[in-house]
């Protein structure tokens, strides 16, 4: 019976959007690692410029509100998590895009 109800499974599609939610996840995880990279290489960019600005005496810069120690930073952390989890809630293969999203990083 047990054995059954496994092929039922499979024939109904569980495999498939397994498979296709797992290479969907790894090109979005590697596209996104790619991108992450890009942006982090910008974001010390600008903060290098700032720096050198400030030691120039042209600007003053309040190091801890760039931090988010002034409480902006978590809100902008809660917003992309709450984003992420209802884009992996509502996809029905989320558990294959997940498993590739986290291979796509690791590997991009």
């Amino acid at each position: 019976m047990a054995e059954t109800e496994a092929i039922g499974l499979l024939s109904d599609g569980i495999a498939t959007d397994l498979g296709i939610g797992g290479i969907a996840g790894a090109i979005t995880g590697w596209t996104a690692k790619k991108i992450a990279k890009i942006v982090a290489f910008f974001v010390g960019i600008g903060i290098l410029g700032l720096k050198w600005l400030e030691q120039q005496g042209v600007i003053i810069v309040n190091w801890s509100a760039l931090r988010g120690e002034d409480g902006a930073g978590a809100a902008v952390q809660e917003s992309a998590t709450t984003f992420m989890e209802s884009v992996i809630g509502t996809i029905p293969m989320g558990a294959g895009f997940a498993g590739g999203f986290a291979l796509g990083i690791k590997k991009g």
